[in-house]
């Protein structure tokens, strides 16, 4: 690591004002009923002092602005829009903890970089939210506004720094987990910084912001939490495949319908969305890749108890057979378990001993005469018993129940496995379909809350140059 990250470690940041400080702590305990903790990773590489510049690698929100303000020990000021921060409660809380409010419209450029240039200037750290990247090779405008921020303060350094260290600029990543997934940790991941000063625009060289805003951008591709090639294709793979399954389910339902989904894949658009939420986004990917694991396992079980169905046990198409089945299973349950309780003596005595185990050593004409010697013996033992007990009369009728239920015993065990399971997964095949179908509606409303995020993402912060930040 540069020496100069670790320059300020003996003297601490301030870590805002008392009303900062409080309002923290408020929000730290109201997260505490959302998530188990926010584990800060690599915190030992971020200085505990100086100006420095946190480009955060999430989409700008009021609740995530939060989520860092009670992370750091130190004071950090967001960059939020306006409209992010509605009503007069959150923008009592926005002004309290000292977050830097902009026009959508990008306008109000001086108060921006005022605002940033004071709060640098005491050495707190500014927080600027990520937009998603184009495909044209050019900087996105948050980076570009942290990269021209950063060289502001660099330029300006005397003002507010007296060690002389380099400004620094921070990526930021940050896992928020989405619902239905069942993470509940927040994971903010601080990655190693930038320096203003290597980017200074000297001796007539090519303004410096444009390769600092291209440098965060691309630190943003080291983002910890976002699935790797390898998974996130796999990720598209399995979603072209359930939609075009679903699609060809629907259209099958569908009398005179010509159209088939041979051909059918992803658009470059949905596929570069997907790319973006991965980069941007990665909690709300994760999530939606749970959901389509949660739906695909779904359905595996379903086709595949329809299989155990329709091959092995085709009577289920009688109805009468069908109910004939339920009433055995229900009526033959008494007797089953009679023949059972008549059993137990034989049984702990067998499974004592070893005979009840199947050796290789043994011959099973062995075995099996040893055990029936066993019940044999128990037999008459509880006979005698219950001739004693209740009179020859009772013991007459309870030797004659005894092979009877211990015989029905093994029918009613066959009973399990070829009648009873198969009726009890006919008659949960509704419940499965409507769980699948819960799911399919899970996965849908996750897909089209990811496009929205996207398509709804706030405006960036005024775009300014080194040049304009000079003049003001």
């Amino acid at each position: 690591m540069d020496s100069r990250s670790t320059a300020h470690n003996s003297e601490r940041a301030p870590a805002g004002s008392a009303v900062y400080r409080f309002l923290r702590w408020l929000v730290r305990l109201w997260l505490t009923l959302f998530f188990r903790t926010i584990r800060l990773l690599n915190a030992e590489a971020m200085p505990g002092s100086g100006a420095a510049v946190l480009t955060v690698n999430h989409a700008a929100g009021f609740f995530e602005a939060l989520i860092l303000v009670a992370t750091f020990e130190r004071e950090v000021r967001c960059l939020l829009a306006r409209g992010l921060v509605p009503g007069l409660a959150h923008g009592l809380l926005a002004r309290g903890l000292r977050m830097i409010l902009y026009d959508a419209e990008g306008e109000g450029r001086r108060p921006v970089l005022e605002a940033c240039s004071e709060a640098l200037a005491r050495r707190a750290a500014i927080a600027i939210f990520a937009e998603p990247i184009g495909g044209t090779g050019e900087p996105s405008r948050p980076a570009l506004t942290a990269a021209t921020i950063a060289l502001e303060a660099q330029s300006r350094q005397s003002e507010y720094s007296q060690s002389g260290d380099g400004m620094s600029v921070w990526p930021v990543d940050v896992f928020l987990p989405v619902a239905p997934s069942e993470s509940t940790e927040v994971l903010v991941y601080v990655d190693q910084p930038l320096y203003a000063d290597e980017y200074l625009v000297r001796d007539g060289e090519q303004p410096g912001e444009r390769a600092l805003a291209l440098a965060i951008d691309s630190a943003r591709l080291r983002n910890p939490f976002r699935l790797q090639p390898p998974e996130f294709a796999r990720f598209l793979s399995d979603l072209e495949e359930i939609l075009r399954r679903d699609l060809a389910r629907d259209w099958a339902s569908r009398p005179n319908w010509k159209q088939t989904v041979e051909g059918f894949e992803l658009s470059r658009s949905v596929k570069d969305s997907a790319e973006q939420l991965n980069s941007l986004d990665s909690g709300r990917l994760v999530a939606l890749r749970e959901s389509l694991d949660r739906y695909r396992e779904a359905q595996r079980a379903l086709a595949l108890r329809r299989l155990q169905i329709d091959l092995g046990a085709p009577w289920l198409k009688s109805p009468w057979r069908r109910t004939l089945a339920w009433f055995e299973s229900a009526a033959g349950l008494p007797v089953a378990a009679y023949g059972l309780l008549n059993l137990v003596c034989v049984g702990l005595t067998l499974l004592a001993t070893g005979w009840l185990k199947k050796r290789s050593a043994r011959s099973w004409k062995l075995e099996w005469g040893v055990r029936a010697a066993v019940a044999l013996v128990f037999y008459v033992a509880q006979t005698w018993a219950c001739a004693h007990f209740l009179g020859r009369a009772a013991a007459g009728y309870y030797a004659v129940s005894l092979p009877l239920s211990a015989a029905y015993l093994a029918r009613y065990g066959w009973l399990l496995r070829h009648r009873t399971r198969p009726v009890i997964l006919a008659a949960s095949l509704p419940a499965q379909s409507a769980k699948l179908a819960r799911l399919q509606k899970q996965l849908q409303n996750g897909i089209d809350a990811a496009r929205d995020a996207l398509i709804e993402a706030p405006a960036a912060p005024p775009e300014l140059t080194v040049g304009e930040a000079a003049a003001q």
